[in-house]
């Protein structure tokens, strides 16, 4: 089982790091450094409004669905027509919530414009979400892994040709780069859709008012969740454009820039805790022993997020400065704070998908209220005074004390006895990452050397300190 997970991370680590990096760094940050921060900036704050809702689109379905199947594979030919009939409805559902809510806002004829396609966009993301789903509880990792960079790899090209392909009277802007998403998404749905109907041997779609009953009872509990982990992942940006009057827009493009990056890694930890979920699931059906995927899954995306904050924080200036046109100081303040989320993050993609196969939605849902009201609170209180920064360090506090709570949940659940050895090496890696990064980014070669040796030295000190186990790993069957 754990040489399972690994060559199946391995080959999702590799397929989304050939694609999404170009999709973020190449194209969506050209986007930004053409069209001007405040021009994406209200751009960004749009999506984010997009999101708030976007759990009315699913409904916990997925989830709950990736569990169930991977328990029990059968299932799929009975739920997957009777789901699609729901998410038609959950679908039309959200464009109704979603669109009056943005009126009671005060949002712009112009804005609503690209907020519709925004809207659809949403709705298609959470059909291809749902079709991955039944991929992934069916073990075909490599399968999922594909289709979870087909959209990006689309994009790239119908965007990348908006942007470099030199069209005569033609003139780019924010609503051709949503209108370029839409597409990718388009063609993204019909070929997850066509991959899920060669796995199931019923694929009409049925009215059955019993099976929707029962489907939506056993799902809430996941959307719920869902919700409550989406507002205080997207709230910030609507917050910053709505709080700080005429400077909103342009704050929320600074914040925009650096959130981007983030992001990214944040898609890199879901596709991990979609190949998490199932096996865990399977797992705790089949009574195997679990805390041996606990200790590997950790250990390897612990070392990738204390050396991606690390790194970020000591080599904040010159990365945002490559990557961004308008890059100043307070950029690059942005950037490196808010990278030290990322090993909340990571620490939630982990034991909140352990605690998502087992069922665990109740006390789940406690701690992500806890951290939506957290959020709120923060970002009301250091927006309007530190601006993007405020909602930065609101951000990491967040991430931080509801990822201690993960952990909390999974040792009292599972009745399992922390790690002190674990602790301890974290601990030291952690302090030796900072000194690290400290060391290298004053040694008088040009950055980009200081930050690959910075990479090869986190390398050395998470192997020496037990991290890093590939032999361990590899010799598991």
């Amino acid at each position: 089982m754990q040489r399972k997970f690994l060559t199946n991370v391995l080959f999702l680590l590799l397929v989304n790091l050939l694609i999404k990096p170009f999709w973020i760094l190449g194209v969506d940050r050209t986007v930004q450094n053409m069209l001007g921060a405040e021009a994406y900036g209200g751009y960004f704050a749009l999506l984010n409004f997009s999101f708030l809702y976007s759990m009315l689109l699913d409904f916990g379905i997925s989830n709950f669905n990736n569990r169930a199947i991977a328990r029990n594979e059968g299932l799929i030919t009975k739920f997957l027509p009777n789901i699609l009939t729901i998410k038609v409805l959950l679908g039309l559902g959200y464009l109704g919530v979603s669109a009056l809510t943005g009126w009671l806002i005060g949002f712009s004829a112009e804005q609503f414009t690209l907020l519709l396609w925004l809207f659809v966009n949403q709705i298609l993301i959470s059909f291809i979400l749902y079709f991955r789903s039944n991929i992934a509880a069916m073990q075909l990792f490599r399968l999922d892994a594909l289709l979870s960079i087909t959209d990006r790899a689309l994009m790239i090209g119908i965007v990348g040709a908006m942007i470099w392909g030199q069209w005569q009277d033609f003139t780019f802007t924010i609503h051709w780069f949503v209108y370029g998403q839409t597409v990718a998404y388009a063609l993204t749905f019909l070929v997850a859709l066509g991959a899920v109907a060669i796995k199931s041997t019923s694929f009409q779609v049925r009215w059955d008012t019993t099976l929707f009953k029962r489907i939506l009872t056993m799902s809430y509990p996941y959307a719920l969740l869902g919700i409550l982990m989406t507002l205080y992942n997207r709230v910030d940006g609507i917050m910053i454009e709505r709080l700080l009057g005429k400077a909103g827009a342009h704050e929320a493009g600074v914040y925009a820039a650096s959130y981007r990056l983030l992001d990214a890694l944040n898609m890199l930890g879901f596709a991990f805790a979609s190949i998490l979920l199932p096996l865990f699931a399977r797992t705790l059906k089949q009574k195997g022993e679990i805390v041996p995927i606990l200790k590997q899954s950790y250990r390897l995306l612990l070392f990738l997020s204390v050396s991606v904050a690390a790194g970020a924080y000591w080599f904040k200036v010159p990365i945002m400065d490559l990557l961004y046109l308008d890059s100043t100081a307070y950029w690059a303040d942005i950037f490196g704070w808010l990278m030290i989320s990322f090993i909340g993050v990571s620490t939630m993609y982990v034991y909140g998908s352990l605690l998502t196969a087992h069922g665990s939605l109740r006390q789940l849902n406690q701690l992500a209220l806890a951290g939506v009201l957290l959020n709120i609170v923060l970002n009301a209180l250091l927006i309007p005074h530190q601006g993007a920064l405020g909602a930065t360090f609101a951000t990491v506090l967040t991430q931080i004390v509801v990822a201690a709570g993960h952990i909390v949940l999974a040792l009292r659940i599972f009745n399992l006895r922390a790690d002190i050895s674990l602790v301890l090496r974290a601990t030291l890696f952690l302090i030796a990452a900072v000194l690290l990064g400290g060391v290298m980014v004053r040694l008088p070669i040009a950055w980009g050397y200081q930050l690959l040796l910075a990479a090869v030295a986190y390398s050395a000190v998470g192997w020496g300190l037990g991290l890093l186990q590939w032999r361990e790993w590899l010799q598991k069957a």
